[in-house]
């Protein structure tokens, strides 16, 4: 095939896993949502555990979802981005609401905190960046047994018409061995493939 097809196939290829992530992200969010509220609701034993497990299964699938149309995205050359205005705070409360109840399943502590000088409205991807942080904060909680996860938004440079963040996501988990920091972001490789099928 010509790389004009193959280019094309691609494109197709990204713009199909694209649909198909955003259209199941939403009714996932939606379980999620529910059966945080009816694991809350003070059910009998066996039925806070049936759905439990319904909420970790959901969150396991949506955190497969978003890593593959991430990948796809990077893989294929094409990352979207989609620039206006949004709001850090609204951000920040969305990500909070997200992960909060996941933290407090397993006794962890979630902090969330950005430095005062970073503008509260800003201009650029926020849904991109909502997502990068999604995966990374989703990684951080399923990998860490004990302690806390961190979510900052440092401030490295702020004038009238920009802001340079920095954002660092740090957790009290297992981390990685220095002698798989070589290859650990390689495609399709993990240090612990146990968690992988």
């Amino acid at each position: 095939a010509s790389k004009e097809t193959e280019g094309a196939i691609g494109a197709l290829k990204s713009n199909l896993i694209g649909i198909i992530s955003h259209e199941l992200r939403t009714p996932l969010n939606g379980i999620i949502g529910a059966t945080d509220v009816l694991v809350d609701s003070g059910l009998p034993l066996a039925q806070h555990e049936m759905l439990t497990c319904v909420r970790e299964a959901a969150e396991a699938l949506l955190g497969t979802v978003l890593e593959l149309a991430t990948y796809t995205s990077i893989t294929s050359g094409i990352w979207p981005f989609n620039e206006q205005a949004f709001s850090l705070d609204d951000l920040i409360a969305s990500i909070d609401s997200e992960f909060r109840q996941q933290a407090n399943s397993k006794a962890l502590f979630l902090e969330i905190n950005r430095d005062k000088e970073i503008p509260l409205h800003l201009f650029g991807d926020g849904e991109n960046i909502s997502q990068i942080i999604q995966i990374l904060l989703g990684n951080a909680i399923k990998f860490t047994k004990r302690g806390k996860v961190s979510l900052h938004f440092h401030n490295r440079g702020v004038d009238e018409s920009s802001a340079a963040i920095l954002l660092e996501v740090l957790d009290t988990g297992v981390g990685i061995e220095e002698s798989a920091l070589a290859w650990v972001c390689d495609p399709f490789r993990q240090v612990d493939t146990s968690c992988s099928r």
